[in-house]
């Protein structure tokens, strides 16, 4: 169980959970920082439950397993967005 073959693990299965109860604090410690995906789902939280989980959700299954430092790893500065 978890170990990052397919299968879930027991934080993953937890984070589910409680983005069905309470969707941006799921979506917080999925993201690790108050970004604009937390305040979005706030308020969609707040303007009607169902919105708010439904991001959740989204958030929780886009999330990119490798690092942001991973995913530019090679490529120059020059060429890198942001930099």
């Amino acid at each position: 169980m978890g170990d990052g073959r397919g299968s879930p693990s027991v934080r993953t299965c937890s984070l589910f959970l409680v983005a069905f109860f309470c969707p941006p604090i799921a979506v917080l410690i999925a993201r690790g920082e108050i970004d604009s995906y937390f305040w979005l789902n706030l308020l969609l939280t707040l303007l009607a439950w169902l919105p708010g989980v439904v991001h959740a959700m989204w958030v929780l299954l886009s999330r990119n397993p490798l690092s942001q430092e991973e995913v530019w790893a090679g490529y120059s500065a020059l060429t890198r967005p942001g930099a």
